[in-house]
């Protein structure tokens, strides 16, 4: 299955060769996302893929078959990076005891995880952020990053750690938000790479990421924001 596409309108996921697995998410009156998904599974491919950064996630990560055939690809990867979003939809999961070792198995081939909090207590009800993040770089990446909503984000390897403000904005539409974090966290660590990172560093991609998000907020839909539409984090 290839990921979860989030649909608002207009915007959704094309294929010329087969149908995608789709989520249209029309929203609440509070702006906030309401889901439904048509899961379709589509063959992966059998060789490794050789790619600078490979990522992953959502529902292809815990529904099988797919998952067993993914976590396949993830162990043959010769990618630098492999980034993972569990992302998770409690509706479309088996128990809690069942996907938090698939979570586990997930994270431990990745160099980057990042969850929202509401991932982090679905996952781990009852444990502290700082503790989430210091067991998930316990098993094995080198970053990982907690989005809090209004409230920023944290990141963290085994060396550093930051929290990161969140951007004041009037909220429209969060459909899209920790998508658009994700792919900002991704750019940063296709250009940056995730090992070594210092503080200074997990600063300047969570500050990134986090003014990204909060454009998408500001308007309805999955409505990412085009590179001229965000400033570049100075460095130190």
């Amino acid at each position: 299955m290839n990921s979860s596409s989030a649909s608002h309108g207009r915007q959704g996921s094309r294929s010329s060769r087969s149908r995608t697995a789709t989520g249209p998410c029309p929203p609440r009156a509070d702006g906030q996302a309401q889901y439904t998904f048509d899961v379709r599974w589509v063959r992966l491919p059998d060789a490794p893929i050789a790619a600078r950064v490979l990522h992953t996630g959502s529902i292809a990560a815990f529904l099988e078959p797919g998952a067993s055939a993914l976590r396949g690809l993830l162990s043959r990867s010769q990618a630098d990076e492999i980034t993972f979003d569990p992302n998770i939809r409690p509706a479309l999961l088996d128990s809690r005891e069942q996907m938090v070792p698939r979570f586990e198995e997930f994270a431990a081939l990745s160099t980057v995880v990042k969850m929202s909090d509401e991932d982090a207590a679905w996952l781990y009800p009852g444990r502290e952020i700082a503790a989430v993040i210091d067991h998930v770089l316990s098993l094995g990446p080198r970053v990982a990053a907690i989005t809090l909503g209004a409230d920023g984000t944290e990141l963290a390897t085994a060396e550093a750690r930051v929290r990161v403000d969140g951007v004041e904005v009037d909220p429209v539409d969060t459909i899209g938000a920790g998508d658009t974090f994700m792919a900002s966290l991704i750019s940063f660590v296709a250009e940056r790479g995730s090992d070594g990172l210092d503080a200074a560093d997990l600063e300047r991609a969570g500050a990134a990421a986090t003014q990204a998000a909060a454009i998408t907020v500001s308007r309805a839909g999955a409505d990412l924001p085009w590179g001229y539409e965000l400033s570049t984090p100075s460095r130190d």
